[in-house]
């Protein structure tokens, strides 16, 4: 009897002590799959970027006329706004990756840093309210048949629109 009892609690304790392990294991892959993750979304925004940054330097003059707020004609205008659009895209889609992949408190650095962008250069921000205007219109006629949950998009604007307002108010 006491060899028995002995056996069934050596046998006991290794269950529990691999029940642990598996954990341990289970916890560890979790980990390296959220970081492989991040780092395959790190290197999606730098090849995004880096194609992003060629196209603007591809036309580099329209940009820089753009970016003061100059009178653009309508050549210029159009790829003018297509690479407003490719920078709000890619802040976007970088700040929901890493919402999706680490949480919220990461967003609001990229969040800031386009904002920034924005307030400072008022070409560019002429061109992204106008857009956000006209977006605003057809989402006030879709809302109502998207699924409510998501609202990352909706965040996102919000978001640079307070960081604009908190911008405008800082240089007054």
């Amino acid at each position: 009897m006491q060899i028995t009892l002995k056996w069934k609690n050596l046998v006991e304790f290794l269950g529990a002590v691999s029940i642990v392990a598996s954990l341990i294991f289970v916890g560890l892959q979790v980990r390296q799959s959220l970081q492989i993750g991040i780092n395959e979304t790190n290197l999606i925004s730098l090849q995004s970027t880096i194609s992003m940054r060629a196209d603007i330097n591809q036309n580099a003059a329209t940009w820089a006329k753009g970016l003061s707020g100059d009178e653009l004609n309508p050549v210029e205008r159009v790829v003018f706004e297509n690479l407003v659009t490719n920078v709000n895209d890619l802040a976007f889609f970088i700040s929901i990756s890493q919402d999706q992949l680490i949480g919220t408190s990461k967003i609001n650095v990229v969040v800031s840093d386009f904002a920034i962008f924005l307030h400072n250069n008022p070409g560019a921000r002429i061109v992204w309210e106008q857009r956000e205007e006209r977006l605003e219109k057809s989402r006030e006629i879709l809302l109502p048949i998207t699924d409510e949950d998501d609202d990352s998009a909706l965040g996102y604007v919000e978001s640079v629109k307070a960081a604009l307002k908190m911008l405008d108010d800082s240089s007054s």
